[in-house]
């Protein structure tokens, strides 16, 4: 009986001991300089400011520029992330929401968005972005059972190495020590610096036309928060406004399905008053935004096109505000968009 109880008093104590070293480890890293920490301390200092919040993942992040909307429309912050969990973005859409007057909440949506299943980069990039007392309360409630031991894994090596590298001085492995040097300065919106030319080449255009299908057989899980963040926003009484990302002409030209999306949108929309966007309808998509010049990739805009992009967001809620009809800025189906589209010009003539 003593030499069970001295095993289990060691078991004890060494399950105590790991537990004190790895909290250390994990918060060592989620507290520190990093780039992504930086979003928590911006947030309350605009804490009671903020009029329009923007949730999505990396399209919403490079897509919404956050002062060309302060300076257009009202104050707002992106909360939007690299591979940003559905439960992510509920999260921190619930935590602003609670500290401040907002009137508009934009949740972008791409053509896989809602198809997307959690990821431990995505989970690993927004807990520091929580409010502290909220990370560890995340990890065990919203964190997805099947990656808790991933992310756990992540967060201690990753932690690791941020504490050597600080014993040794060298704590820029993490992107930043410094708030002005990191894209929270800009309040959540990633500038693109450079655009890159995704235009198809001949043969891919003949080759890759409509290769791809948009699903729309969407987990449960994303669906539910989705709903939630709508019922959020009425419950703080904010609009929400639904957009579907502006993507490049190249990744519209190789999806099929989706006006298939745009339908459930726009039908969700409907059903539960949310005012409804489609950024790949827009009848400039082609003299504003090209594949040469205006992408940094299929899916994302380069810094500049973000900046078009969002002047056009603010005109039309602009005039939804002023109950003015802004039909006339969009095309009628995908249908009519691909028909203009440059490359449907060169399928036709050579196919």
């Amino acid at each position: 009986m003593k030499t069970f109880k001295r095993i289990f008093v060691s078991d004890i104590v060494f399950l105590s001991v790991v537990l004190i070293v790895s909290g250390v480890i994990v918060s060592s890293l989620v507290n520190s300089e990093w780039e992504h920490s930086f979003d928590i301390e911006n947030r309350n200092k605009l804490s009671g400011t903020i009029e329009l919040l923007i949730c999505g993942a990396s399209q919403g992040m490079n897509h919404y520029s956050t002062y060309v909307i302060d300076e257009n429309l009202c104050t707002c912050y992106n909360l939007s992330g690299p591979a940003m969990t559905w439960d992510a973005r509920t999260y921190l859409l619930e935590e602003e929401l609670m500290r401040n007057n907002v009137k508009y909440v934009i949740i972008d949506i791409s053509h896989n968005s809602l198809m997307q299943e959690p990821t431990v980069s995505g989970e690993y990039y927004a807990l520091p972005r929580l409010a502290k007392n909220d990370r560890l309360k995340y990890f065990f409630t919203n964190v997805d059972f099947s990656l808790k031991y991933e992310l756990y894994g992540k967060l201690m090596n990753e932690g690791t190495k941020y504490l050597i590298s600080k014993v040794l001085g060298e704590i820029s492995f993490l992107g930043t020590s410094s708030v002005d040097n990191c894209y929270y300065a800009d309040k959540g919106f990633r500038y693109n610096e450079n655009s890159n030319d995704i235009t198809l080449k001949d043969s891919e255009i003949i080759s890759n036309y409509g290769i791809k299908t948009v699903g729309l057989d969407f987990p449960t899980k994303n669906v539910e928060n989705l709903n939630k963040m709508v019922a959020l926003c009425k419950q703080y009484g904010a609009q929400p406004i639904i957009i579907q990302s502006l993507e490049s002409d190249r990744l519209n030209w190789e999806y099929t399905g989706m006006e298939n999306l745009h339908n459930y949108l726009a039908n969700f929309c409907q059903e539960n008053d949310c005012i409804f966007i489609d950024g790949n309808l827009l009848v400039d998509r082609y003299t504003v935004f090209s594949d040469s010049e205006s992408y940094a990739d299929d899916q994302h805009l380069s810094g500049e096109g973000a900046v078009e992009f969002s002047m056009i967001i603010c005109n039309i809620i602009k005039l939804i505000e002023a109950d003015i009809d802004h039909s006339s800025m969009f095309y009628n189906s995908y249908d009519e968009m691909i028909s203009d589209s440059p490359y449907m010009k060169y399928y036709i003539s050579n196919n």
